[in-house]
Formats: structure tokens, sequence, C-alpha cells
């Protein structure tokens, strides 16, 4: 019996089931469809389930779908459901019937059996010049028929509807944006290929179910840019004097209205949300209605903020653009540059594709017609031989050699009825001849100039927007009037305890017992508020900012939260210090291996950014840092055995974070500071090692 490598079988299985997944569960950039969706729009078109026909059981517009789905009916079904619900801006399907509500979390619509669907006008301009064969099929599941690898469409659909899906190693979540933005910024880029002013034009995501943007300039270029990020949304809501109370009418695209009340009753009862009296959901046919009832005298933007806060009233919309490229099996993270090249590439092949399958066809029909025009000068020659033929064939045989016609011809005029071999139905039948050349030579023109095919790239982009466009469903806040912020943080006491390795836990019961991992030690304690910030150090002189209010409540039997991870810190990047300040009164020590020391204002490092470079003089790598307290004297010793005691309070206090300190220790060339305490210590030390003006120190 043969052995084998349990790795290598592994691997070669989990290549062709990865490589077999990825095209399956990602959608394509040429048209933003995943494959079921994109199967069920051609099964629609092909059954002649178009939206300009009756609506038909979704168990028989699925039956139809199940030619070139393999998955199963339950699958199947429910995502045609989704096709048609609330979720999607441009619906693939028309509904008729309870289709899914994407405003609630039970909102799932009936079953397939009581609800009834057909194609939507939408679904049928995305297959546009389908019947030309312009895009490349591949056999359906059983071999039986033949499907398209990827619709022609000449919309830029993979940014206009939301998609979501995920597959071996990949997660693909693409927001919905408004149609007139998306072809614009198209448009423009196709027109001069500047990215920068092409991106101008998206304001971000337009959520079919409303709501409203917080427009951040800077992400959604990021977004654009390199293929992920998210969008802050908030609720629509409005204020009725009267009833004192807070309707929302609109939600984010990535909550439900139960997550929300689920929120609102929880600080409710834990006491941060004391201003509300009441909540009840009053949502109807007329839409989402969830009414908030307030004390009397509640402030309401007070309370807004707090639902932006404690709840998912104000939510984010992640955005990973992960698509198939247009050969049908890499999967690649986009960004819109990419995105329209990739696209246009499509569009280019799906037109050259169209315009020759047109020829072809128009010149066909001129063929035909051209022998129309040859017969016309005597057809009681062409009665005579199509009445003495013995058969069709000769019939053929004797036009082609009495007026000189092709086979084509031949066969043609042989097939016409005798009634409708006169003057008047040639002359109506023959009238297009001219313009049929034209057409030809126009498309011709078309085929051999890339500008021309760009233009009519163009001209599709603007007769999209003429027919779907429509404004934004979700507004854009660009002066927060809407998402008013109010400082709501609770202040109350707590003990932050940080360790060497990075974690660090807020305490509102401190023990001396606390957890840390195996070879970490608990660098400092500190009493303080939740109003707090925590400013952390690290190796490369920056420091960054952290809010302790943003930090979850712990306790002492926990690790607490890894600030490398929360801080997204480089993998070479180390915390060296982190402490808790309130008001940034006080200083902070630093010994550098050059032997001096330096007295920083902790003022210096207020800041509204999270991040701050240059926290600390680099000139001289960095030994020790410590927030100064009431203890007078540092202790400094070198590689080479030398000790110094200095009073630190002697050091003139800084300002500048780029200060290089006071001389304590001179340390030769071949020698460096490597140890340092800040302290209180013996009289006996105190006399040996404490100096007044720097000096190089005493033998430990």
């Amino acid at each position: 019996m043969n052995s084998v490598n349990i790795l290598d079988v592994v691997h070669s299985y989990f290549i062709d089931y990865a490589v077999d997944l990825i095209p399956n569960n990602l959608p394509s950039v040429c048209d933003g469809l995943l494959p079921v969706h994109r199967k069920m729009i051609y099964a629609l078109n092909e059954a002649g389930m178009t939206h300009d026909k009756p609506f038909k059981k979704m168990l028989m517009t699925s039956t139809e779908v199940m030619k070139y789905y393999i998955y199963g009916d339950g699958p199947l079904t429910q995502a045609m459901k989704n096709a048609g619900s609330n979720f999607v801006l441009y619906k693939y399907l028309d509904p008729n019937g309870q289709f899914p509500d994407k405003n609630r979390r039970d909102g799932v619509g009936a079953a397939p059996r009581y609800i009834e669907c057909r194609l939507s006008e939408y679904s049928g301009y995305l297959l546009q010049g389908i019947k030309y064969k312009n895009v490349p099929f591949v056999p359906n599941w059983d071999n039986s028929t033949e499907e398209p690898e990827f619709l022609p469409c000449p919309i830029p659909n993979m940014l206009i509807n939301n998609s979501e899906s995920i597959a071996v190693g990949f997660a693909s979540k693409i927001p919905s944006h408004n149609l007139y933005e998306v072809c614009d910024a198209f448009i423009s880029y196709l027109m001069d290929g500047n990215i920068n002013k092409a991106m101008m034009y998206i304001k971000g995501v337009d959520s079919p179910l409303g709501a409203n943007l917080i427009y951040d300039e800077n992400e959604t270029k990021k977004i654009l840019t390199t293929g992920r990020g998210s969008y802050q949304m908030i609720a629509e809501w409005h204020y009725d004097k009267k009833a004192n109370a807070i309707t929302i009418t609109e939600i984010p695209m990535s909550t439900v209205i139960e997550d929300i009340d689920d929120k609102i009753r929880q600080n409710i009862e834990k006491g941060k949300l004391k201003e509300i009296v009441d909540v009840h959901d009053n949502s109807g046919k007329d839409g989402l209605k969830y009414d908030i009832y307030l004390k009397k005298g509640a402030d309401v933007e007070t309370v807004i903020s707090k639902l932006r806060k404690y709840t998912p009233f104000q939510s984010s919309v992640p955005a990973y653009l992960y698509m198939i490229k247009p050969d049908g099996i890499t999967p690649h993270l986009y960004n819109l540059e990419d995105m329209i090249n990739d696209w246009t590439a499509h569009r280019i092949s799906c037109i050259k594709a169209e315009l020759i399958a047109q020829n072809k066809e128009m010149a066909e029909r001129q063929n035909r017609l051209k022998g129309l025009i040859t017969i016309s000068s005597d057809l009681d020659k062409v009665y005579e031989i199509v009445k003495g033929a013995k058969n069709e064939k000769t019939a053929v045989a004797e036009l082609t050699k009495a007026f000189g016609l092709n086979e084509v011809q031949a066969e043609y005029i042989a097939t016409i009825r005798l009634v409708n071999l006169n003057k008047e139905w040639i002359v109506k039948q023959t009238k297009d001849y001219e313009a049929l050349g034209k057409k030809i030579d126009s498309n011709e023109k078309i085929l051999n100039s890339q500008k021309k095919i760009i233009g009519v790239i163009i001209d599709q982009l603007e007769k999209a927007k003429e027919l779907y466009g429509m404004p934004r469903k979700t507004r854009v806040l660009k002066d927060m009037n809407k998402a008013v912020t109010v400082d709501i943080v609770d202040d109350y006491n707590c003990t932050v305890v940080c360790t060497e390795q990075g974690y660090v836990k807020k305490l509102l019961r401190y023990s001396e017992n606390q957890k840390v991992k195996d070879g970490d030690t608990i660098m400092t304690v500190t009493q303080t508020t939740n109003k707090s910030s925590l400013l952390v150090f690290t190796n490369k002189a920056n420091m960054y900012t952290v809010k302790i209010s943003t930090l979850e409540e712990s306790v002492p039997s926990a690790l607490g939260q890894y600030l490398p991870s929360m801080l997204n810190l480089e993998s070479d990047e180390e915390i060296i210090y982190a402490i808790p300040t309130t008001d940034y009164s006080g200083n902070m020590i630093m010994c550098f291996e050059n032997g001096k020391v330096a007295r920083v204002a902790m003022s210096s490092y207020k800041t509204s950014l999270k991040k701050m470079a240059k926290a600390f003089n680099t000139e001289s790598p960095l030994v020790w840092m410590e927030a100064e307290d009431d203890r007078h004297f540092v202790v400094l010793e070198s590689a080479k055995q030398k000790r110094v005691i200095y009073d630190v309070k002697t050091i003139r206090v800084q300002a500048s974070r780029a200060t290089k300190g006071v001389q304590v220790m001179k340390v030769k060339e071949d020698d460096s500071v490597k140890y340092f305490n800040y302290g209180n210590f013996s009289a006996e030390m105190l006399d040996k090692y404490l100096i007044g003006s720097a000096g190089a120190g005493k033998k430990i």
C-alpha cells in the first residue's frame, strides 16, 4: 500500500475546493451580480417572465431558475425574495405580495407559494444585447443548456446595488451608491482619466432604507482608493414638541429596529437613558415609526447623542470591495480606478461582439434584399422559373443561373409566396437596403476606433441616468446639524491598570490580586476618572491618546484589553509606558543612554489627535520614562557599573517635547546608561552617590 502525505492531500483538495467556491460566491466586477442572481435574471428572461408580462407564483419562477442553479430550492427562493425586498436599491424582481422587510429582524416575508414576481425592468436592462451572444457562455450544471458567464450590464451595477457574500478567505460587502453619482464618476474618468476628480462625484452609501450619511470626505476617498473602510450612518428622526417624543422613521442599513429597541431598553434599565419615559413601535403599512417619549424638560440633543453612543441609532456600514475579475476566477480587492478600467474593458468586449453580430445579421439581410432588387426588373421570368421547376432545388438552381444570384439569394426568393412577388411588395421590402449599408459602415467605424467605443459607453451611461436615475434616498450630512453631538461621558471614579506587555484594565473595584499573562508584570496602577485620558508612549517616539471612557469595564480576574491591537501598532512598535491623566498637570521624567535626564510638562502632550509623533527626543536612545510625583531622586547606572543619584526637582521643566535634557551622568564613548530608577533612597546611598552637578559616578 502506497503512503501519502496527509498535508499534500489536504492542500490539493482544499485548493480545488477554493478555486471552485470563490467564483461562485463573490460578485463579478462585470455585472456586480452574485451567481444566483445572474442565473435568476437570465432564466426568467429566457422563460419570458419579463416586466411587461403578468406576475407568476415564485414557485413557478424558481422552477425555471433551477435549470441553472444546483444548490436547491431553499437557498434559491430566499435569494429571490431578497432580490425583490426593500434592501435592494434597484430591485432585480418586481415583487407582488409580502416580500422581506429589512427594517425588521422578523421581516422574512411570506412563503414562496403565497407571493408572486417577475423580472424587473432594471434587470432587463442589464441583459442589453445578450441576444447577440455579446458575453461568454458556459454550460449549465448538467450540460443541458448554456448560461452567460456574466451579463452585458451597460450600467456599473457593482457599485449601484448592494451585495454581500463570503467565500474561502474572502468576504465581500459592497454598499449601494447613487446611480447618478456612480455614472458621473465613470463618465468623468472615461473622458479625462483623472481618478481624483472622478472620486469627488461619489458621496458615499445610498441606502434603499434611507436614513442619513455622515459625510467624511477622507473616509470616502479611502474606500474608493483602497477598497475597504466604513461609512457612518445615522437614523432619520424628528421631534414632536406636542407629544414630547422623538420619532425614528428611517434607520441605517446595517441594523434593524429591534436592535435599537433592545439597546434603548437595556440602557434605560442601566440608568444611562434617564430622559426616556417609554418607547413604542408604531410601524405599519405606512413604514417605520418608532416613538421615544421623553420626560418633561429633557434636552433633545442630549438624548440624540446618547442614542448615538449607546444604540445602533448611529451605525457603521463596512465596505469590502472584493469582486471577481473579468477572467471569471481571480478575486480582487477593487479600488475605483481598477473597477472602472476592468468594467470598461468588459463593456468594450460586449460592444465589439454586439456590433460584429449586428453587422453579420445586417449583411445577410442586405444580401437577400439585393437579390430581390435584381429580380424586380423581370418578375414574369421568375414566375415561369418557379412554376416550371420540378422542386425547390431545381428552382434555386434555375434562378441562380437566370439572374446571377448567389445561393442564399436564390433560396430566399424561392421561398417567397407568389402573391408577394409584385413591385409594391418588393419596393416595401427593399426600402431600407441603403440604410443597412450605412449602418454597417457606421458600425465598422466604431469597431475600428477605441475612442468611438468609449463614446458609446458614455452615451449608454447617460441613457442609464435618464432611464433609472433618481434622487438620493440617503441624505448627506455635511454640516452635522442632524448628527448633533453632546459630551455625554459619564464621570465616575475608576482604577486603570497597565501592564508591561500592553494590557489595560478599567476597574470599578480595585483588588491587589490582578490577573496578568504569564511573564507579564504590572506597569502602572492609577486612580482616575472615566473622563480622563490614557497616554501611551512607544519605542518609536509616538504617543497615543486613548479615552478612558472608551475602555471596557473589566474585573481583576480578566487580562484586559490589548493596547497594541486597539492602537494598530506596527509589528516592531512596542509600548514602553502608559499613564492616565485627567487635566494634563504634572511632568514626565525621561532618561537617555547619554546620561541626560529631562523633565517635560505633561501639558505638552495635550492634543485632539489620537496619535502624536515625536513625543520625545530621539538623538540618544531612551532608557526609561515615568510620570513625576513627590519623590525627589533618580538613580542612573551605566554599563561599566558606575552609579549616580540626582535630585530631579532641580532640573528645569521644559515645555518642548524635543528637549535633550540636562547632563546628569557623564559617560564615556564606550559606556552608556543602562539602568534608571526613580524613588527615595536610604541616607547611606545618598551619602555615597548623590551629586549636585553632572558627574561620572562611583563604582557600584
